[in-house]
């Protein structure tokens, strides 16, 4: 095998590495801070911008599947910064509303990498987007990961964008 090829392949690696890195530091943060996980205080980001949902909406907004929000939405009302009001027509649909607790907590949350990683995105052209999105996917495939069902989402805009100060589009924190 050449140099030149050795040299790209370890390019890879290194990057990957960089990224499990800064994904285990970001948890790390997020937990000693608030003593929450990342989707919990995206959930609270989300619940506090957004004002009450249904566990579907905040699945969906989440990106993750009914069955991981049910978890997810058990710990924060443990934590009493989220509760469920039960529907007064059905009792087994709910609306998930943030606490004055949780509103408090999620106006210190340190900024999300999700975050950093999208308002990226939103300065690229979407056919670069769209290649690098091609590329990322063959790295699970040259991992011999299972194929997990994926996720098909429908997401009609980025719900936690914010007119920010030095770009046009800011996440909010």
């Amino acid at each position: 095998m050449d140099d030149v090829k050795l040299a790209a392949i370890q390019d890879i690696v290194i990057t990957i590495r960089k990224l499990v890195s800064a994904v285990h530091l970001s948890s790390s943060r997020m937990k000693k801070k608030s003593g929450l996980t990342g989707p919990q205080a995206e959930a609270l980001r989300i619940l506090a911008k957004d004002g009450p949902l249904s566990s579907a909406a905040l699945s969906r907004k989440l990106f993750v599947t009914p069955s991981n929000i049910t978890g997810i939405i058990d710990r924060l009302e443990k934590k009493g910064l989220v509760e469920r009001i039960r529907g007064t027509k059905d009792r087994r649909i709910s609306q998930l509303k943030i606490t004055d607790a949780g509103s408090e907590l999620s106006e210190s949350l340190p900024s999300s990498l999700e975050g950093t990683l999208i308002n990226g995105l939103l300065d690229m052209e979407v056919e670069e987007i769209r290649e690098l999105g091609s590329h990322l996917k063959k790295i699970p495939e040259l991992l011999q990961l299972p194929d997990s069902a994926p996720q098909v989402l429908t997401v009609e805009s980025p719900p936690h964008f914010v007119e920010g100060a030095e770009k046009k589009r800011v996440f909010s924190d």
